[in-house]
């Protein structure tokens, strides 16, 4: 089995205000969470993030929801929370993605990325973890996981009370949003698809702009089933040499 490809990333972000009681994505206009070229088996990675720690009151059917997630931030008046879902597309024509919130006015935004190559069998994305920051000012800095499966990728989300750009990736990391997109509060994507399995050990970037208690998620993509995706045939063994007699008749 290969690692995963990266398909294309898109970014929706406005303020509070008016209606603003959702995010939605559409694959096919431009300027939304447009993403070019997708096809089918490839898999949709969406986050949300905004200033406020309600529920969601509904999300479009035929997205899974990240167990785990929403991770909120509630140090002081820094309040909000980053939520996410995927979907292993089909390669037609995808409905509307929406993410509705009880309360308007309220700011948000959100990032999409879609993989290639990931597992058809069963739930592509393992080892979900995540890390709330309390010191204020201070670049996240995940503990990291444990790679468990050989060829997989990991995807690094970094969120935030303020606009924050990339700035400069983790180790070994490459950016996604860095040149499609300003800075924002979901500020940082970063993936690393030559990864090996094992312990990461820490994940750190270092964020551009103004920096307020930074929230992470750190995830695992799989390609492969546990234990490498097969199993092996038996080696051949031939059978015991047998003697045939022939018995005499008088």
């Amino acid at each position: 089995m290969a690692a995963p490809t990266f398909v294309d990333f898109g970014a929706y972000e406005t303020t509070g205000g008016g209606t603003n009681d959702r995010i939605e994505v559409s694959f096919t206009a431009a300027g939304d969470l447009d993403i070019v070229g997708e096809a089918a088996d490839d898999v949709a990675i969406i986050f949300t993030n905004r200033e406020s720690t309600e529920a969601t009151s509904s999300v479009t059917a035929g997205w899974n929801h990240f167990a785990g997630l929403p991770i909120q931030q509630a140090t002081g008046g820094f309040k909000y929370q980053t939520d996410g879902w995927w979907k292993r597309l089909t390669g037609t024509a995808e409905t509307t993605f929406s993410v509705v919130w009880p309360t308007n006015n309220i700011w948000r935004d959100g990032i999409m990325l879609v993989y290639r190559g990931l597992i058809t069998t069963e739930t592509p994305v393992i080892n979900l973890t995540t890390d709330v920051e309390t010191p204020q000012n201070t670049n996240p800095t995940h503990p990291g996981i444990t790679v468990a499966r050989n060829n997989s990728g990991l995807l690094y989300v970094v969120a935030n009370f303020n606009d924050v750009s990339p700035g400069t990736p983790p180790t070994g990391y490459t950016t996604r949003n860095g040149a499609t997109r300003a800075a924002a509060p979901l500020g940082a994507a970063y993936d690393d698809l030559t990864t090996t399995t094992g312990a990461t050990g820490t994940v750190t970037p270092a964020l551009g702009g103004d920096i307020e208690y930074p929230l992470s998620i750190l995830m695992e993509l799989v390609t492969e089933a546990a234990g490498g995706g097969g199993t092996k045939s038996p080696p051949y063994r031939q059978p015991p040499h047998r003697v045939f007699r022939t018995r005499r008749f008088r």
